[in-house]
């Protein structure tokens, strides 16, 4: 057996040992939860950007298509011009 001051420091290392696991856990359930939190509202977010670029991607092209029939118009303008 361990001298007395030792078997007093084993005493309350496992007393701090005890308290202190449940206590992360509770930090670790928490931090857990926010991260989800956060998990999920990334989610929401990086949907609405999709949505917002399909939009933004659906202007493009109307206007590239809008662009290709003016200059179809104006090369028709033009050639009947040069004739």
């Amino acid at each position: 057996m361990d001298p007395y001051p030792f078997i007093s420091l084993d005493l309350v290392v496992s007393f701090l040992a005890s308290y202190t696991a449940p206590v992360i856990m509770m930090s670790q359930n928490r931090q857990d939860t926010k991260i989800r939190s956060e998990t999920h509202t990334d989610y929401l977010i990086n949907l609405k950007t999709e949505e917002e670029i399909r939009v933004i991607l659906d202007n493009l092209d109307a206007q590239n298509n809008a662009i290709q029939l003016i200059y179809q118009k104006l090369s028709s303008i033009e050639d009947s011009i040069k004739n």
